[in-house]
C-alpha cells in the first residue's frame, strides 16, 4: 500500500464514527455528480421519483451541492423541499469522505452512470404510467423575475421560443478526450432555427462562452455568449420553452424537469436513442463501416461492438465510425415535434409498425430500453430501408 493510499485509509476510518452516527439516525449521502447538469437533473429527479413511488420519505437524504462546484445552484434549490442540501465547500468535502464508509452511502450510479443500466428511464416510465405530473414548477416570483429578464433580452411577453443546444468540446475540456463522440456542429441546427423564426417563434441557443458563435439573425439569441447569463436564466429559459432541441448532452434535462417536450438529434450510442419522457423525440447518429463505407442496418447497429459504447476510445478502436445527422434531418425532427405539440402531425399504421420494429432491436443492456420516448417518424420514414439492410455510401 502506497503512503497516499494509507493516508486515505486512515482518514476514511477516522470518519467512521460520524458515518455510524448518521447511519443510526437514518441519514444517507447521495453519490450524485452535481458538477454535471445532466446528472444533477436526471439522477436527483429519478431518486425522488423512485422514493415517491415506493412511499419513502427523502427528508434524511443529503445532496452535496457546494456553491463553487455545482453546475446550477438554482436547479439544486428545486430539491430543497425534498432533500437536505449541503452547499458549504468544507462540509461537502468532509461528507464525501464520510460517505466512503459505505454504511451511510446511497448509491445512485445506476440511474445514469452505470453502463447499460438505464434505471432512470424505467423510473420515468413508471411515473408516466401513473400520469403523475413533473415534480417542479416555477413559482410566481420566478415567473415575474423571468419575464423581466426576457424584456432585457428584447423578447416580448407573449413570445414563444425554442431552446437549442449542440454539444461542443469547450465546456468539459478536461475530460472531453473521452466524450467528443457526443459532439456535433451548431451549424447543422441552422435550418431548424430558421424554421422556428418562420413560424413566429424565437430561438435561444444555450451553452457556454467557449462555443462557436451563431450568426446574428432576427429572433435568434446566442445566449451562450450573453453577457448577463445566470443559473436562474438558464433554468427559466428551459422551463418555459415550447420545446428543447438538443442532442446527447445534459442541458436538455433542465427542460425535462418541467415537462417540456424534447427533440434530440445526434443521439449516441444507438442504445441511448430515446431522450427521456413520453413526449420526447430522438434521432440517432448512424454507424458506417470504415472499410466498406457501408451504413449499417439498424439491426447491425444494435449488434455492433459499440451499440452501448460511451467512450471515444471504444469508437476509435472499432471498425465503425459515426455519422452526424444532417441539417435536413434536424429540420424534419423539429417540424415533427412542433406539429405533434400543435396536434397537426399525422401518423399512419406503418409508422407505428416501424416504431415497434426499431424498439425490438433493444436488448436488456440497452441504455434507454425502458424509455417511452419515440424515434422521429420522419427519420424512420427516410431510413426504412435500414430495417432490412445497410447501404453503401461513396
Amino acid at each position: 500500500m502506497t503512503s497516499r493510499k494509507l493516508l486515505k485509509y486512515i482518514v476514511v476510518k477516522a470518519m467512521f464514527p460520524i458515518a455510524f452516527i448518521l447511519s443510526i439516525c437514518g441519514y444517507r449521502i447521495l453519490n450524485i455528480n452535481t458538477r454535471r447538469i445532466g446528472h444533477l437533473c436526471m439522477d436527483v429527479d429519478s431518486f425522488i421519483k423512485e422514493s415517491t413511488l415506493a412511499g419513502r420519505d427523502c427528508k434524511k437524504f443529503i445532496l452535496l451541492c457546494p456553491k463553487n462546484e455545482v453546475s446550477n445552484l438554482c436547479i439544486a434549490h428545486l430539491y430543497k423541499s425534498k432533500l437536505i442540501l449541503v452547499e458549504g465547500s468544507y462540509l461537502s468535502t468532509m461528507l464525501r469522505v464520510v460517505a466512503m464508509n459505505k454504511i451511510v452511502l446511497e448509491d445512485c450510479y445506476e440511474y445514469s452512470e452505470t453502463l447499460g443500466s438505464g434505471r432512470a428511464y424505467l423510473i420515468q416510465s413508471k411515473w408516466e404510467e401513473k400520469n403523475l405530473p413533473p415534480l417542479h414548477t416555477l413559482s410566481l416570483k420566478d415567473e415575474d423575475s423571468g419575464r423581466k429578464l426576457l424584456s432585457k433580452m428584447g423578447i416580448p411577453d407573449d413570445a414563444w421560443w425554442v431552446c437549442i443546444h449542440s454539444r461542443e468540446s469547450g465546456y468539459s475540456g478536461g475530460d472531453d478526450f473521452g466524450q467528443s463522440y457526443r459532439n456535433s456542429s451548431i451549424e447543422s441546427y441552422q435550418l431548424a432555427m430558421e424554421e422556428v423564426v418562420r413560424r413566429g417563434g424565437w430561438c435561444i441557443r444555450i451553452g457556454d462562452s467557449s462555443m462557436q458563435s451563431i450568426p446574428k439573425n432576427h429572433n435568434m439569441i446566442d445566449y451562450a455568449h450573453y453577457s448577463e447569463k445566470s443559473n436562474f436564466l438558464d433554468m427559466y429559459l428551459c422551463a418555459k420553452s415550447k420545446l428543447f432541441l438538443g442532442n446527447t448532452s445534459g442541458p436538455f434535462l433542465m427542460a425535462s424537469l418541467f415537462g417540456v417536450p424534447v427533440a434530440n438529434a445526434n443521439m449516441v450510442p444507438v442504445s441511448a436513442s430515446f431522450p427521456y419522457g413520453r413526449h420526447d423525440l430522438g434521432i440517432p447518429k448512424l454507424y458506417r463501416n470504415k472499410k466498406s463505407g457501408k451504413i449499417l442496418s439498424f439491426k447491425e447497429m444494435f449488434s455492433s461492438d459499440i451499440a452501448n459504447a460511451r467512450s471515444d476510445r471504444l469508437y476509435k478502436s472499432s471498425d465503425i465510425e459515426l455519422i452526424n445527422n444532417s441539417s435536413e434531418e434536424i429540420l424534419d425532427l423539429l417540424k415533427e415535434q412542433l406539429d405533434r405539440i400543435s396536434g397537426a402531425f399525422k401518423e399512419f399504421p406503418e409508422d407505428m409498425e416501424m416504431q415497434i420494429k426499431f424498439r425490438s432491436f433493444f436488448s436488456a443492456g440497452s441504455h434507454s430500453i425502458h424509455s417511452r420516448s419515440r424515434i422521429a417518424t420522419s427519420f424512420l420514414r427516410k431510413y426504412k430501408h435500414l430495417f432490412s439492410t445497410g447501404i453503401k455510401v461513396d
